[in-house]
């Protein structure tokens, strides 16, 4: 009886630490937890290079991380922020590790390029109101434009024409727009008014000596292709007489600002030099200055009138019969006014005097339907 005792005794025993062999084996296979390698980033959409991305990393029972961006960067942070400087396509990897195993998870993100903005305008020289202006839009990288012109106007269309009403030097704005990002671009631009005619310092002149010269110029003040106001150049030298003068004569309804003075031109003789020959009144037109005011009731006449006059007799020029001019080396300016039954114009006409047979027409400007224009240099 003794002896089957102990026997079933040592049965149990070893059943038990059979069981506790077992249980302790598969604790400490419980204890070796692997790592869950786990991320996402933000901002997700509309990625340019420069933007700062934001990783946030929800892996887990790790506690060493490994980060490759996908160009050429590292880091070994648990929370990192990256930023690419180029366009393309990446692959962010990410090695989750612990003292047991490691873990790794990818993903691919995209850098958008940044806009460019980019544009030109044609024409380019001598704008004036009225005229159409094509905008070229060369920008890159861009889906929505943004125009402004400077005068209150915007647009949005990738290809505007766009007009101005007024003159005047305004700035042509451009934001060209990819999702968040913008890059802009400006253009200064001068619009002069439709009425107003660059004349480029038009030089006219006669060369004096014997015999006869003379030159003709006419403007088309309204681009109607009808002569409005001619100047006459001409110079003589005869045996008996001689003559310079410039001649201005105008054209369907138009009229010249006008000033009235006595002529005291004097008579040279070779008996008694310095006697008077005349005194009488002479109609010119009015000298007017940057600044000053030319009004529609003014006095103006619509006959031909001297600029300049010189006119002698005698082969030494012994005898003067006439001579006057308006001022010689300034820059003045010559009022004129049309009057019509719908529409009445008045302006003026920009020139230089440099002698008795020579001058420089340098631009012409009026406006309608209004009493008075102030003058201005433009």
């Amino acid at each position: 009886m003794c002896t089957i005792n102990k026997l079933s005794s040592f049965k149990h025993l070893l059943i038990i630490s059979c069981m506790v062999v077992l249980f302790t084996g598969c604790k400490e296979d419980e204890e070796k937890i692997k790592p869950i390698a786990c991320f996402d980033y933000s901002p997700k959409e509309d990625l340019k290079p420069g933007d700062t991305i934001k990783i946030v990393n929800c892996s887990e029972n790790s506690d060493n991380y490994q980060w490759s961006f996908g160009d050429g960067t590292t880091s070994n942070e648990k929370l990192p922020y990256h930023v690419y400087e180029k366009e393309g396509k990446f692959t962010i990897i990410l090695e989750a590790t612990n003292e047991n195993a490691v873990d790794t998870i990818s993903k691919t993100i995209s850098i958008q390029p940044k806009p460019i903005a980019c544009f030109d305008y044609s024409p380019k020289d001598n704008l004036k109101t009225g005229d159409t202006i094509k905008i070229i839009n060369c920008s890159e990288n861009s889906d929505n434009f943004t125009w402004t012109f400077g005068d209150g106007s915007t647009s949005n269309e990738k290809l505007p024409y766009y007009v101005y009403e007024k003159e005047g030097d305004f700035t042509i704005h451009l934001e060209a727009i990819n999702g968040h990002s913008i890059d802009t671009i400006s253009k200064a631009i001068s619009i002069v008014d439709k009425n107003y005619t660059d004349l480029h310092n038009t030089t006219l002149y006669v060369m004096g000596g014997y015999g006869n010269d003379s030159r003709t110029y006419e403007l088309d003040l309204d681009k109607d292709k009808i002569p409005d106001i001619s100047f006459l150049i001409a110079s003589s030298l005869y045996h008996f007489s001689d003559a310079a003068f410039i001649k201005l004569t105008t054209f369907n309804g138009y009229e010249i600002n006008t000033k009235t003075f006595f002529d005291t031109t004097h008579r040279w003789e070779f008996l008694s030099p310095g006697t008077i020959y005349r005194n009488d009144s002479i109609t010119l037109p009015r000298e007017f200055y940057s600044g000053d005011l030319i009004r529609m009731d003014q006095n103006y006449s619509g006959k031909a009138f001297w600029l300049t006059c010189a006119e002698g007799g005698g082969t030494q020029g012994g005898n003067i019969y006439k001579y006057y001019h308006l001022s010689f080396g300034k820059e003045l300016f010559i009022g004129f006014r049309q009057l019509n039954e719908n529409r009445h114009k008045l302006g003026w006409i920009k020139l230089q005097l440099v002698g008795f047979r020579h001058m420089i027409l340098m631009s012409t400007y009026y406006v309608e339907n209004k009493k008075e224009l102030i003058i201005k240099n433009r």
